[in-house]
């Protein structure tokens, strides 16, 4: 009997064992995700994304080597970097969305800088850069929903007027806009083009000269609008030797409220003041350089971009004029350097660098100010400073271009390389300003190639009856069969779905193919080589993302060294439309990006990250529609809805994890010629990434959930072998 109730008493332990032991596997599968879930709470991170336009990998790091860039070298020793592919085309719209979304451009929408609709006439497009034609969710989104602080400096799509958030912060002072906008040139040297001409008269009624200048020997006087507000201008000769000294610029004939006294070759501060156009009165902080002050054959000042506070570039009005009255009124109001002025001869590339500056500081000083006075958990800012400078000058550094000059060439290299470290002084600001558990991200969009020669699409297609032109070389609609209306694509004025079109549908397929042959035929007539890369039907256009509506009929790219230009100019000598024509340094551009594949390693771009628990230096290639996921990953959030790769790296694993991923890609392209392209691009990346260590000033944090798991666990094991023990 013993023996028997013994046994009947191991069975019921066992029996018991049985029920307990499915319990304690649940508990000890639930509690890890608890204990995960509760380190997560401390282990959140904030991300700054820097996006420089149209950095090069290959330059970059070069620069970085050889010690040029201290603060971007920083970034690199201390974290990651990786050369990035792009999506195609590799523009600036195209590629931001895809970075912000990770969804590639014909999921998104943005499928080129301007995007043709349907139903619209064939020659007209709508903005890539507005948020309103984005089609899928971008990131400061994706923070909004999950309940953290985005703040967007400026960041291509973010139109503040095109987001519902609820608590983040949303600029676009690319929207900041009215008539008086544009740089200028106050001139009286009437050969300078795009200027506006002035003349000078002899200084009458100017009260306060003596209290301001002394005596003066000489003075001419002018006056320049602003809107419809005038401004006048006393140019002072102090000392009788003919030269003009001072110039100064006032808002009425009283030397003491003059807004800037220059002498040549200087800047004014920012003016800061109001002035009224159509009625309405703008706030608006230019700046002004007096380039030459000989009044008689060549007088010149120049007015930079001048964008109002009166727009809507913002969604909070109160933290805007904060950013105006700490910020723009001490930058100025530059966005982009101004090519306008540099390829009119307004100016010297001394003079465009200094406006480059001006931009590179107005961005920099505002994503610092944000960084320290509000509370966020993701900015994103941007600086267009090397795009600036590549289009102006890339080509005239490269061997491989006709127009290359060797000694020219250290001159505007140098330029680029000032470019680069205006560039590393922002990061340097931004790492002095974030709090330690930030993890800092620069990247670029594209890069650029030197270009040589421009292709003149739509007059290929004007030369061979697909467009119509009417007596003064303007597009005629109503007899044109296809049309290029931006980089990359070619529609065809189909009926049905072009506004006006006049294609039957029937012949859609036909007028395709012909297309395609006409582009892919095509040499440069001095070199017999082609000139196009690919020509494609939208159909076998998926591999590249483009699909949907929004894309062309007929997709093209086109060899490094040559771009595109949609633009119909008539040859005067032939009276047919320019096909082809060489780039002219400094009146054209002599690098772009956009309708080149984004294989090449000219187009490759960058991403470098560092921050708490980052590590494993050189990653090899990444995709550019990883971005979004690793952004998500890092602030501890779900990624964008229509976000299609993993992550680039994981930040949240207690202990060290090596991550190798090796990626094969492999694309046909077959054309109507039967010219196959057949590429293979295999990329192995090995990674080390530790957990970020999160810390405090204030206080200690204790994360007991370990130990009650251990207690737990020894409860139940407790309460078993005690009951085992009970009925023995």
């Amino acid at each position: 009997m013993p023996l028997i109730s013994g046994y009947r008493d191991i069975m019921k332990s066992f029996k018991l064992l049985k029920t307990l032991i499915p319990i304690l596997l649940v508990v000890l599968l639930i509690l890890p995700g608890i204990q995960y879930t509760a380190q997560n709470e401390f282990k959140r991170l904030k991300v700054v994304v820097i996006s420089v336009d149209a950095v090069r990998f290959d330059h970059i790091t070069q620069l970085a080597v050889e010690g040029q860039l201290p603060n971007i070298a920083k970034l690199m020793s201390s974290g990651i970097y990786a050369e990035m592919v792009v999506v195609f085309p590799t523009a600036t719209a195209v590629s931001h969305a895809a970075i912000s979304t990770g969804a590639p451009p014909g999921v998104n929408g943005i499928v080129g800088n301007s995007i043709h609709l349907p139903n619209t006439s064939v020659t007209s497009t709508t903005s890539g850069f507005s948020g309103f034609n984005l089609l899928s969710e971008p990131i400061w989104m994706t923070a909004d929903r999950h309940g953290l602080k985005s703040i967007v400096v400026s960041f291509p799509q973010s139109t503040p007027r095109a987001w519902n958030v609820s608590r983040s912060i949303l600029f676009n002072f690319y929207d900041a806009s009215a008539a008086f906008t544009a740089s200028t040139l106050y001139t009286t040297n009437r050969i300078i083009g795009g200027a506006t001409y002035i003349d000078f008269t002899n200084a009458t009624e100017w009260i306060n000269v003596e209290k301001v200048f002394g005596s003066v020997v000489r003075a001419l006087e002018s006056s320049i609008k602003i809107g419809d507000t005038t401004w006048y201008l006393y140019l002072a000769d102090l000392n009788g030797d003919d030269f003009y000294d001072k110039l100064a610029i006032a808002p009425e004939k009283d030397l003491l409220k003059a807004y800037a006294i220059l002498s040549e070759g200087e800047w004014s501060n920012p003016i800061n003041t109001t002035i009224v156009y159509a009625n309405k009165v703008y706030t608006i902080s230019p700046l002004f350089k007096a380039i030459k002050l000989n009044p008689v054959s060549d007088f010149r000042l120049y007015r930079g971009l001048t964008r109002p506070f009166e727009a809507t570039w913002y969604n909070n009005a109160d933290v805007a004029w904060s950013v105006w009255n700490n910020v723009f009124t001490k930058t100025g109001t530059f966005t982009d350097g101004d090519y306008v002025g540099l390829t009119r001869g307004w100016f010297n590339e001394e003079t465009y660098i200094e406006t480059v500056n001006y931009t590179n500081r107005l961005f920099a000083e505002w994503t610092v100010f944000m960084i320290k006075n509000y509370e966020w958990d993701l900015i994103l800012t941007y600086t267009p400073v090397i795009d600036n400078v590549y289009h102006q000058f890339l080509g005239l550094v490269d061997p491989s271009m006709p127009y290359y000059d060797s000694e020219k060439a250290k001159y505007y290299w140098d330029l680029i390389v000032r470019t680069y470290k205006i560039v590393d002084e922002f990061v340097g600001a931004v790492l002095e300003s974030v709090p330690p558990d930030t993890v800092v991200i620069l990247l670029s969009d594209h890069g650029q190639v030197p270009i040589k020669k421009i292709v003149y699409i739509n007059g290929i297609l004007c030369n061979r009856g697909y467009v119509a032109v009417d007596a003064v070389f303007r597009v005629n609609v109503t007899g044109t069969l296809a049309y290029a209306p931006w980089h990359v694509h070619i529609f065809v004025n189909l009926a049905g779905r072009e506004s006006g079109g006049i294609v039957p549908p029937a012949n859609y397929s036909l007028l395709v193919d012909e297309l395609v042959r006409v582009l892919w035929e095509y040499r440069d007539p001095e070199t017999g080589e082609r000139v196009f890369d690919l020509v494609l039907p939208r159909e076998k256009a998926e591999f590249l993302g483009l699909t949907g509506e929004r894309i062309g009929d007929v997709i093209f790219a086109l060899k490094p060294g040559y771009t595109s230009s949609t633009a119909l100019v008539r040859d005067p000598e032939t009276g047919k439309a320019v096909e082809i024509a060489p780039v002219i340094p400094l009146l054209t551009s002599t690098g772009d990006h956009g309708p080149h594949l984004p294989h090449y390693k000219e187009l490759r771009a960058v991403l470098i990250a560092s921050g708490p628990g980052i590590s494993g230096g050189y990653l090899g290639t990444i995709s550019s529609l990883q971005v979004a996921a690793t952004i998500a990953s890092l602030l501890g959030i779900s990624p964008p809805r229509d976000s299609k790769l993993a992550p680039i790296f994981i930040s949240r694993e207690a202990l060290p994890i090596v991550f190798t991923y090796t990626s094969t890609i492999t694309t046909t392209i077959t054309s109507t010629t039967t010219t196959t392209l057949r590429e293979r691009v295999t990329t192995t990346a090995t990674t080390t990434l530790i957990s970020p260590v999160s810390t405090t000033v204030t206080e200690t944090i204790v994360d007991y959930t370990l130990v009650r798991i251990v207690g737990l666990i020894a409860l139940i094991v407790g309460i078993v072998v005690g009951y085992v023990l009970r009925r023995k």
